[in-house]
């Protein structure tokens, strides 16, 4: 009785096992679908000659910011560089150098989702998000922004320090946060 109970819970923990792998593949796999919808949505909304943005598939920023909710919540760490870029772009609507979009649109409503990369392992991501929230004039972010001037990379400090400043921080303000570490 006792062995035939142990290859049960050896069956069922193979089982739970095979669901959870199964459960993260699906999840990685939706991720990227939503990932794809987002690039779609914003790729058609911009027209090829003009580059003016077009809201042809009548998505509103309402959508586009709950679709980058989804997207961030569920798997930023899966994110590659060059994805976080772009939704860094969508959010401010400024295309950068790093991102091949061309996309002149902002979501104000997906603001908050620019805060989850400003703890990016990654300098880049976390200068880029910097420095969206600076073309966003989002001045309820100075707090934050305050806090990135002792980051340990170089250019994320410069961008903060740069975009405090067209925010209208005070320099004496910049340099006592600065001296806050």
């Amino acid at each position: 009785m006792t062995k035939t109970l142990l290859i049960v819970i050896g069956i069922m923990a193979a089982l739970l096992t095979a669901a959870g792998i199964m459960h993260q593949s699906l999840t990685k796999i939706d991720l990227q679908n939503k990932y794809e919808l987002l690039i779609q949505i914003t790729l058609k909304a911009v027209d090829d000659r003009t580059l003016e943005y077009k809201n042809r598939n009548k998505f509103t920023n309402h959508d586009i910011a709950e679709l980058i909710r989804e997207i961030v919540s569920d798997g930023k760490e899966v994110l590659t560089e060059e994805q976080k870029r772009n939704i860094i772009t969508i959010i401010s609507g400024d295309p950068s150098w790093q991102s091949h979009l061309t996309w002149f649109n902002h979501i104000p409503e997906a603001k908050q989702y620019l805060l989850e990369f400003l703890i990016d392992k990654d300098s880049y991501i976390r200068r880029d998000a910097v420095d969206a929230l600076g073309r966003l004039n989002d001045k309820e972010s100075i707090p934050l922004i305050k806090e990135m001037l002792n980051d340990k990379d170089k250019g994320v400090r410069i961008a903060a320090e740069y975009v405090l400043k067209k925010l209208g921080v005070p320099e004496a303000e910049i340099q006592q946060a600065k001296e806050k570490k």
